[in-house]
């Protein structure tokens, strides 16, 4: 497994590149949905609050009995939402461009936590 996807992250392996972080950053295809990894993903407290909160909307959107898609919410559930250090994120598959495309505008703003100052 390619643990660095220059080609669907390319201001992520910009931002590693220049400050050593993020560490990992990939998709994983399934067949009705894609698991969105990024290890070591440090963005401001505005700009990771923003992002939990579009996730949780989406979920919350996923969930809902009306929604047609309903059927493919994961029951193993849906990663870790917090968008602090590590992201793990499982969307529909035609919503992962949408969410890589968040997390490259995003990857200017990330910051290496462990860099001494």
């Amino acid at each position: 497994m390619q643990w660095q996807d220059a080609r669907t992250f390319p201001a992520l392996d910009a931002a590693r590149r220049a400050r050593r972080t993020p560490h990992r950053y990939y998709v994983i295809p399934r067949r009705h949905v894609v698991e969105i990894i990024v290890d070591a993903f440090f963005v401001p407290s505005e700009v990771a609050g923003h992002l939990t909160r579009l996730y949780a909307d989406y979920v919350e959107w996923w969930k809902a009995e009306t929604t047609a898609e309903r059927r493919w919410f994961p029951r193993d559930g849906i990663g870790l939402d917090h968008f602090n250090d590590f992201v793990h994120l499982v969307v529909l598959r035609e919503h992962a461009a949408w969410w890589t495309t968040l997390l490259n505008e995003a990857a200017p703003l990330t910051y290496n936590r462990w860099r001494a100052a």
